[in-house]
């Protein structure tokens, strides 16, 4: 949400994207006004959000105009980085549903960047995990949740709250890594496939 310039409205700041993009043939004003209409229907927004500035916009409004902003041009790929930073529940999950119908649109494959692993797992195929700048393990969601294999993914995993088992935070939270075993994980450089699709750091 930080992307947009608080000062100029949101139309003028899609007209922007377009002109830069455009290698020299940036079109007429009715043609941006016609892509900026496409793109803000596009995640449902009314087209009156292009005369705004961005501080009359909702949270969820703004996350959805950088959505639109970043698929306007129709990209291969879409990097969302934390997408639903700073979002209560409910909007967080407008927001997924439309990153995720807009990747659909497209046909694009998304890298979705997060620290929030059950929000992950409602949208991703499939997740890695980072330790330090490392990957350490890869795989299907269903399996990085069901059948976890590194051992910092294991704690990754047993720290998500549950309602459906009871676990003692304590435990938990004295169950800390020690300085030894963060250089073990930060020393792994090989990813070996354990089964189809599930890479793990050995």
């Amino acid at each position: 949400m930080s992307a947009l310039n608080p000062v100029i409205r949101i139309g003028e700041q899609f007209a922007d994207v377009v002109a830069d993009h455009s290698e020299g043939n940036q079109g007429g004003k009715v043609d941006w006004e016609v892509r900026v209409a496409d793109a803000l229907q596009s995640v449902n927004l009314p087209i009156d959000v292009a005369h705004k500035f961005p501080h009359e916009l909702s949270g969820g409004m703004k996350q959805r105009v950088c959505i639109a902003l970043a698929v306007m041009l129709n990209p291969a790929l879409i990097l969302a980085d934390e997408p639903t930073s700073a979002l209560d529940v409910v909007t967080q999950r407008v927001v997924l549903e439309m990153l995720s119908q807009v990747r659909r649109q497209l046909k694009a494959s998304m890298l979705l960047v997060g620290h929030d692993m059950a929000l992950q797992a409602q949208i991703a195929d499939r997740i890695g995990i980072m330790f330090g700048g490392c990957l350490l393990e890869i795989g299907p969601v269903q399996d990085i949740f069901n059948q976890p294999i590194h051992p910092y993914t294991k704690r990754l995993i047993a720290s998500i709250p549950s309602i459906r088992k009871k676990q003692d935070i304590h435990v938990l939270a004295q169950d800390g890594f020690n300085e030894v075993e963060q250089q073990t994980y930060l020393d792994f450089s090989r990813l070996t496939e354990v089964q189809p699709g599930h890479w793990v750091a050995q």
